[in-house]
């Protein structure tokens, strides 16, 4: 940990296990990240000593040197060794590591979804009738001075204009 941190400028190195699936480039992030150092500051950036400027980063300047060089490893298939084929393979393999588990969440979800559409109308039909009578009781008070319980049904259930109860079924 020690040695990455001095290689890096003193600085903990970027955790790139997850940085394929949560940036919006997915695989161009890394790769871009890693073939990015070619270029030359802009006219007035100021580039400290012992840092690199890269473009494709946030904020252009990086305490990491060049990771990747022509012709570091020899591919069993002849595939020509260049720094863009090795970041293309680096971060083709980080997104796959950040994916892995992508398979067995796929059949959780199923899962937890069958579940829902098994439940869901036995819950419903365990509402409609069992709490059928609850749904259905009102608070009635009998008022008996000036008019009495009619006028204070009529005014407070308006059952003279509503041939309905709540739930729809006539009365």
């Amino acid at each position: 940990m020690h040695q990455a941190k001095n290689a890096n400028g003193g600085l903990w190195p970027k955790d790139l296990t997850t940085a394929n699936r949560l940036n919006p480039g997915i695989y161009n992030f890394v790769y871009n990240l890693m073939t990015g150092y070619g270029y030359e500051p802009p006219v007035g950036a100021d580039v400290p000593e012992g840092k690199y400027f890269n473009p494709y980063y946030d904020h252009m300047i990086l305490g990491m040197a060049p990771q990747l060089h022509d012709g570091m490893i020899e591919y069993d298939d002849g595939t020509p060794s260049s720094a863009p084929q090795m970041a293309h393979d680096v971060s083709e393999f980080l997104y796959f590591m950040a994916a892995k588990n992508y398979p067995d969440m796929k059949v959780v979800q199923a899962m937890i979804i069958g579940l829902i559409a098994f439940y869901w109308p036995l819950n419903y039909m365990f509402v409609k009738y069992h709490f059928v009578n609850t749904f259905s009781h009102r608070l009635e008070m009998y008022a008996i001075k000036n008019g009495g319980y009619k006028k204070f049904r009529e005014k407070m259930f308006r059952t003279h204009k509503l041939h309905v109860n709540h739930h729809r079924v006539f009365t």
